[in-house]
């Protein structure tokens, strides 16, 4: 027997992603975000269309890296990754990221590179691990700063 307070939390959750998704006007900010909302549409049972209230970061990067380089976008092989837009944008600027939450971070990198086991673990299990939180804070925090500042370069 599924526990009440989860179908309560499922309900509730549902409900708070159809209007963010499908019924508000609200900003989305994502970075390659087809894959999420292909999971939040299948977590919700109802096709979330790409709008215009949409805006992915990445897009953005890849056509003002693109034009800093004196290249059209069209000939860009590949979209650049979070990782490289935060070295492009953040590093060249003098930014580093080094938050409390320094187990989030790999060593390596020592600034911008999340680290991908928090990545691809398991979303699913509740509840979040403290890890899992703080990178899911992190990811999102990062989108801010980024669009700064493509914004301002």
């Amino acid at each position: 027997n599924p526990n009440p307070a989860d179908t309560v939390y499922s309900t509730m959750t549902c409900d708070i992603l159809r209007w963010i998704f499908l019924e508000s006007d609200a900003q989305i900010l994502g970075f390659a975000h087809r894959h999420d909302l292909r999971m939040i549409s299948s977590y919700i049972g109802e096709d979330i269309p790409i709008a215009p209230n949409f805006l992915d970061v990445q897009l953005l990067a890849s056509h003002k890296m693109a034009d800093d380089l004196g290249a059209s976008s069209d000939i860009m092989s590949s979209l650049p990754g979070l990782k490289s837009c935060c070295s492009y944008f953040l590093e060249a600027s003098g930014k580093k990221m080094n938050g409390q939450n320094s187990n989030l971070y790999d060593d390596d990198m020592k600034s911008w590179s999340l680290l991908k086991n928090e990545q691809c673990s398991n979303w699913a299990q509740r509840p979040l691990t403290a890890n899992q939180l703080g990178y899911a804070g992190l990811d999102a925090a990062v989108l801010l700063v980024l669009l700064a500042e493509i914004v301002l370069s």
